[in-house]
């Protein structure tokens, strides 16, 4: 946490790409803020987030991507504020399975890790389907979408809800895995992809917590 102060915006404490985000920035405050807080795990890191969540939340299962702002954050943003956050997870899926995993318009079902993702995080059961489509997103990822970088650290998001539900997930997610160490050396590298050094050269903050070589 005191690592990240320096690159969270200055009135609510949204957390940002680079040093410093403006107010509002255009930045997915709410996904960046979510790992913040997985990565912290602590008893004062999950109050703050708490505080933080209840700020954006227009509604149960909706959530802003800024506090004030009247729409739906993005697919991703809710993604990751599921995982860091239980009781987020259930009242996205919730209002997922009430309104058809429609979110101001936007049919979030169409994401196959997406309502996997959620049902997992929320500490509910896979079906068979959601089993196919997460293996779907993360054998896809392998073999198809092999340069793509956010979606895969979205993945490895999504990996930490999904890891256990399902035998054959976990085989998925296996050669996945192999994937990702035959093509960098470790977190630490595919993380510094996305998240650039600030203009001072300092490294984001969610590079420096990587390791170095896979597990």
């Amino acid at each position: 946490m005191e690592e990240c102060k320096a690159w969270r915006e200055s009135e609510f404490g949204g957390m940002g790409l680079q040093k410093n985000p403006p107010d509002h920035s255009n930045d997915n405050l709410l996904l960046f803020t979510a790992t913040m807080h997985i990565y912290c795990d602590t008893n004062a890191s999950n109050d703050a987030l708490h505080d933080y969540v209840m700020r954006v939340r227009l509604e149960p299962g909706r959530f802003a991507r800024y506090p004030g702002e009247n729409h739906s954050s993005s697919w991703d943003c809710h993604l990751g504020l599921a995982v860091a956050c239980g009781f987020c997870a259930k009242e996205i899926l919730d209002y997922g399975v009430t309104h058809d995993w429609s979110f101001d318009g936007k049919w979030l079902a169409r994401i196959p890790v997406f309502m996997p993702t959620v049902r997992a995080a929320a500490g509910e059961k896979l079906n068979w389907f959601e089993i196919a489509l997460a293996c779907s997103a993360f054998l896809w990822d392998c073999f198809v979408s092999k340069e793509e970088t956010s979606g895969r650290l979205l993945l490895m998001l999504a990996n930490r809800a999904l890891l256990g539900n399902s035998r054959i997930l976990d085989m998925c997610m296996g050669v996945w895995g192999l994937a990702l160490k035959a093509k960098y050396s470790g977190p630490k590298e595919l993380y510094s992809i996305y998240f650039h050094p600030d203009a001072d050269g300092t490294p984001h903050p969610f590079v420096t917590a990587q390791d170095k070589v896979w597990s």
